[in-house]
């Protein structure tokens, strides 16, 4: 189910107390994460592009 997160929609997949998996739909240009994230994090682009770290991700 699809739920609104501040300025995003969020579908959460899966939790655990060391794993969380979602889906998530941004708006073009917002930040994918806001805070250090601890231990790493996954991330597959299914539309539009991800920049980050001077690289550009393209949807598979």
């Amino acid at each position: 189910m699809w739920q609104r997160q501040g300025s995003r929609s969020v579908c959460q997949l899966f939790a655990s107390d060391y794993e969380h998996v979602s889906l998530q739909r941004l708006d073009a240009g917002e930040l994918l994460f806001t805070e250090t994230i601890s231990g790493g994090a996954e991330i597959m682009v299914l539309a539009g592009e991800l920049h980050a770290d001077g690289e550009t991700f393209f949807a598979l």
